[in-house]
């Protein structure tokens, strides 16, 4: 999804100055600030992710579950770092907290021996 919306997006970035222009002519409102929060909010939804994928680790972790929970899990967390790369890679960088679990996730995905 990120693949195919990041054409649109960065066109209107590109074109804002145009667009807010054209569509003032026409009395129609236009917030360039609302297509910067779309880049912006899928940093939001993976850290959000990345969050989740952590925390089911460690309660499976900590509540002693079979090793086939474990590895599951871990499995999961590759496609973790693999969705949150992708909403790196959309909103143009990650921030401070991001970039940590980012960096927290890839490690359990290395302790799992996924990668």
């Amino acid at each position: 999804m990120f693949e195919q919306q990041q054409p649109q997006i960065d066109w209107y970035l590109r074109n804002a100055e145009e667009l807010a222009s054209s569509f003032s002519k026409h009395g129609v409102p236009f917030d360039n600030d609302l297509v910067k929060k779309v880049r912006e909010s899928s940093v939001g939804l993976a850290k959000y992710t990345m969050g989740m994928l952590l925390t089911g680790r460690e309660r499976v972790r900590q509540g002693g579950d079979e090793p086939a929970s474990l590895a599951h899990i871990t499995s999961l967390a590759l496609s973790g770092v693999k969705f949150s790369f992708k909403c790196h890679q959309f909103a143009g960088g990650f921030d401070q907290e991001a970039t940590n679990l980012f960096d927290k996730l890839h490690c359990v995905v290395k302790e799992g021996g996924v990668l």
